[in-house]
């Protein structure tokens, strides 16, 4: 039972880091400097370097296309440049989130118009309300959109997260285990209830 308690302590533990708290990006258009925009990166509200990768994605003359954004981090600061590689023509949806899993991710997206210009900046969130990358389904309504000069779609609370995800997986660990437990306990219970046969 002793062990059975201490991996249920654990398991709870390796759960914690999931839900400690979600990261989050900010957007900065037209910045000095040059660059098109700068991403900031946080967490717990403070300031901290996370990298990032994300895509421009493009409707040109009717073409769809597609190119990774390259970031260039400001020395020493939570601050990502991000300069114009897709050029001037048709319209865009900067794609960006935080590379890898890193507690469950966020996002940010930008659309840019005809003119070259980000018409807007919108933080796709996910069911648990921690923001995340688009989906291409979205990325694709939202280049419609600014093709035909309307607004663009607001992108709703859903798709699937890993930190959410994870969490699932820590509470369902944590079932299995409590299960066993109480196997374990009522099996004891009835071995020591039981009548003790004495032979002859």
């Amino acid at each position: 039972m002793q062990r059975i308690a201490i991996a249920i302590a654990l398991s709870a533990a390796a759960a914690v880091p999931a839900w400690a708290g979600p990261p989050h990006i900010t957007i900065e258009t037209h910045p000095a400097g040059g660059a098109f925009l700068i991403a900031y990166t946080f967490h717990h509200g403070t300031a901290i370097a996370i990298p990032l990768v994300g895509t421009a994605e493009g409707l040109v003359g009717g073409r769809r296309t597609r190119m990774a954004l390259r970031f260039e981090q400001v020395p020493d600061t939570n601050a990502y440049a991000v300069s114009n590689t897709w050029g001037s023509a048709g319209v865009w949806v900067l794609n960006i989130g935080m590379q890898g899993d890193y507690h469950g991710g966020a996002g940010a997206v930008v659309g840019i118009d005809r003119r070259g210009e980000p018409a807007f900046v919108q933080y796709p969130r996910a069911a648990t309300g921690i923001t995340r990358m688009a989906t291409r389904g979205e990325v694709d309504a939202m280049l419609r959109a600014l093709d035909e000069g309307r607004q663009p779609p607001v992108l709703s609370s859903f798709g699937f997260n890993p930190f959410l995800a994870r969490g699932l997986a820590a509470i369902a660990a944590l079932v299995l285990i409590a299960y066993g437990a109480v196997r374990l306990l009522v099996s004891g219970v009835r071995r020591l209830r039981a009548p003790v046969v004495q032979k002859a």
